[in-house]
């Protein structure tokens, strides 16, 4: 038949799913896989994959299952094999993104995740790997827009409202974060991050407002008097900071908190590094450190659990 007797030909139904041997041992993976045994889940969809390779379902599952086990080069040769099968499927893409971004291949993940939301602007698993990545890296303006995105898609999600009130908070936005845990609530009435965090955020609000918190960006170095010993972490803390290397402020600091425990502005110092690096409960320790040895000393409101 030429290429032009083919051209106008509507196109048949899709091959069939996979059948006999492949589907008895597929049944057999599925089983394994509920009962949480991914490893023999892992073998099992080996072989299926090996009786029906261009099944693109199979090939995305064998891809899902390494991802689970933590085993993350074979999950992105299993869903780069997928997506040879399936070049138009935005799931897949996503999936391909979520594993180079484990092995913090940032160029792959950016590239994967751009062709998911081409082929589908509104692929909600691309939608929040890219919110997720946007908060962990400390743009909570644009993970708050992506995770508004996703929760129109998802309006019944409790974990993209509570990611989207984690987001809030970092902005200032204390009455916005405050709705959108009390929307968590709603759905999840026992959710105990969203209540614990609207605890805090209504007893700061009945606080009295003539209790002034210190600036956020407060320099380590403003803890005052202190040893020599501790002094010297603490300077090694500002130089850092000052770099820009909030990892090694942070150590600096834990060393001096130790050396000083009675030294409120260094719990405070601490905090807002701590704060920074979205280690959210930690911070809240600190914070409550500082309010036990000085109780006007700091804002306690950093309650964001990392749930």
């Amino acid at each position: 038949m030429t290429k032009s007797e083919t051209r106008g030909r509507v196109p048949g139904p899709p091959p069939p799913g996979p059948s006999g041997p492949a589907l008895q041992v597929l049944k057999i993976a599925n089983e394994q896989f509920a009962r949480g045994d991914l490893k023999t889940s892992r073998v099992l969809l080996r072989a299926v994959v090996e009786l029906a390779p261009a099944e693109v379902l199979l090939v995305a599952s064998l891809g899902s299952v390494h991802f689970q086990l933590g085993e993350f080069q074979q999950a992105r040769r299993w869903f780069k094999e997928a997506i040879e099968l399936d070049h138009s499927n935005a799931l897949l893409h996503a999936k391909l993104g979520a594993a180079c971004l484990s092995l913090q291949d940032l160029p792959a993940f950016d590239a994967a995740l751009e062709r998911a939301l081409v082929l589908d602007p509104n692929c909600a698993e691309a939608l929040q790997l890219l919110a997720n990545t946007s908060l962990q890296c400390g743009n909570a303006a644009q993970a708050a827009q992506l995770y508004q995105r996703l929760i129109a898609l998802k309006p019944d999600d409790p974990s993209a409202w509570l990611a989207l009130a984690k987001c809030l908070f970092v902005l200032g936005d204390k009455a916005g974060a405050r709705s959108a845990f009390e929307r968590v609530l709603g759905l999840e009435p026992g959710n105990p991050i969203a209540r614990e965090n609207l605890a805090v955020l209504e007893a700061r609000a009945a606080a009295p407002a003539a209790v002034a918190a210190p600036e956020s960006s407060a320099s380590p170095s403003q803890a005052g008097p202190l040893s020599a010993d501790v002094a010297g972490w603490v300077a090694q803390a500002d130089a850092a900071v000052a770099r820009g290397e909030l990892p090694v402020a942070l150590a600096a600091l834990q060393q001096a908190a130790r050396h000083a425990a009675l030294c409120a502005p260094l719990w405070i110092a601490l905090a807002n590094i701590q704060t920074q690096l979205r280690q959210y409960p930690d911070a809240l320790e600190s914070c409550l450190a500082a309010e036990a040895i000085q109780p006007t000393a700091v804002d306690t409101l950093v309650r964001l659990a990392s749930g």
